[in-house]
């Protein structure tokens, strides 16, 4: 079945755990990941937690896209020092009641380690599935090696283009 696969990140983790010592850090990590899993568990599935992050499956790419902003608003919210690395892509998804399996989970991980706190980033792929408008505010980062896919592959950041969301 054909999902929109979000992998979610948290950023910062590394300097507040020097910053302010295990516990404090852990806690403030641990809000982080929770309200962006609450967020995007309404209207996604939460597939699996890993470390400070997860990822998850949604049914349509544009409410993906909102949950995105809506998650990213709610951790910078929490004054944190902390942000969201997010990747996004669509395509062919095999689930089982505990896992999901297939190339675009691997595509979506792939794109989320590119991105920089705040961005959301996508393949050319997914890019040619927004609107024109949206599309033309997605800002190419690169051609970039994906580990494991052949040849490079153009990465956009569509946190710009979320503006356009309704």
């Amino acid at each position: 079945m054909v999902k929109t696969v979000l992998v979610v990140d948290v950023s910062g983790s590394t300097r507040l755990y020097h910053e302010i010592g295990n516990e404090a850090a852990h806690m403030q990590v641990q809000e982080a990941v929770s309200e962006s899993a609450r967020i995007v568990g309404t209207a996604g599935r939460i597939v699996k937690y890993l470390g400070d992050g997860f990822f998850a499956l949604v049914p349509d790419l544009l409410e993906t896209l909102r949950l995105c902003r809506q998650a990213n608003q709610a951790v910078t919210g929490l004054n944190s020092g902390l942000g969201l690395r997010m990747g996004v892509h669509v395509g062919e998804v095999m689930e089982t009641d505990t896992d999901a399996f297939g190339d675009a989970i691997n595509v979506a991980f792939r794109v989320s380690d590119r991105a920089l706190a705040g961005q959301v980033t996508a393949v050319s792929d997914v890019v040619m599935l927004l609107s024109a408008p949206m599309a033309d505010h997605a800002r190419l980062l690169g051609a970039v090696a994906l580990q494991g896919k052949p040849g490079a592959h153009k990465l956009y950041d569509l946190s710009k283009a979320l503006s356009l969301l309704p």
